[in-house]
């Protein structure tokens, strides 16, 4: 092993990683490869004011003035995903996604988070895409 390995093992230890904090991020990038999965297979669009695009700390989508925001709350103890609905560029909350007993958990529905909830999200936001 060398140097670098031991350190980081040790600095590790020390450190005690947070498990809550893995939970979340995992589920951040489910969240953000979602949201490249749906950008590919919108594909290229003569509309420049869609937006479709995930980073770690962010996934989102926009078409029309109406889009769904997920954020990453890093700030925040515990680490939550801030859900937001924007209209005419005018945000409100829509849903907080919370660590309860290990899973990531919809304040809105109180229940575990899931794709189909993520989904059930992008139908409310883009109802006039009558789906």
């Amino acid at each position: 092993m060398n140097f670098q390995d031991e350190f980081a093992e040790k600095a590790k230890e020390h450190l005690k990683p947070d498990p809550d904090e893995k939970i979340v991020k995992e589920w951040s990038a489910e969240i953000g490869g979602y949201f490249l999965r749906l950008q590919s297979k919108i594909g290229d669009v003569k509309d420049r004011t869609f937006v479709c695009t995930a980073s770690p700390v962010q996934a989102i989508i926009e078409m029309d003035n109406v889009g769904l925001r997920l954020t990453l709350r890093k700030q925040s103890i515990p680490f939550t995903i801030a859900v937001t609905k924007i209209k005419d560029r005018l945000a409100s909350d829509y849903d907080t996604l919370f660590l309860k007993d290990g899973e990531l958990y919809s304040e809105k529905l109180d229940k575990p988070f899931s794709i189909p909830i993520l989904e059930q999200y992008l139908k409310d936001t883009f109802d006039f895409l009558d789906l």
